[in-house]
């Protein structure tokens, strides 16, 4: 079983509207396009380590 942790992420009226309509005009859900650009960094990232 995969343990599934909770993240908030606290942004301006503004900069909320804006991902938002990203989001809907990508098709995608906020949640999916954050997990999948975090996963990015992180995978970017540890690359530089080895």
């Amino acid at each position: 079983m995969i343990n599934i942790k909770t993240l908030t992420v606290r942004l301006d009226d503004e900069l909320h509207q804006k991902f938002k309509i990203y989001s809907i005009t990508s098709g995608k859900d906020m949640q999916k396009i954050l997990v999948e650009y975090i996963t990015k960094l992180v995978e970017e990232n540890q690359d530089d380590k080895k």
